[in-house]
């Protein structure tokens, strides 16, 4: 049996998994949070996010507590970008 995680709220945002990331804006979803949000504020907040919510640190960690596989939930529009996971690292780089 292989043993698995689902992780969640990295790269398609869950407002009930991360509300204080939706914080000063009416947005419900990662498309309204966008909207709401002008350029700079929005690669700001979603690179803190994205850089912090999931790291190296968890993947160790699940790894020391015997998990296999790992269900990482992605927009088509990272599919236009290929990422190449490395097993060194186990985390997204460009190809």
């Amino acid at each position: 049996m292989i043993r698995g995680v689902n992780l969640g709220n990295w790269l398609v945002l869950e407002k009930w998994m991360s509300p204080k990331l939706f914080d000063g804006t009416d947005a419900e979803d990662e498309f309204h949070l966008c909207a709401d949000l002008d350029q700079a504020a929005r690669r700001e907040r979603l690179k803190v996010h994205r850089d912090s919510y999931i790291t190296e640190r968890d993947f160790t960690y699940l790894a020391s507590h015997g998990i296999e596989a790992v269900r990482i939930p992605a927009a088509s529009r990272f599919a236009a970008s290929p990422i190449r996971i490395t097993e060194k690292t186990a985390s997204p780089t460009p190809k």
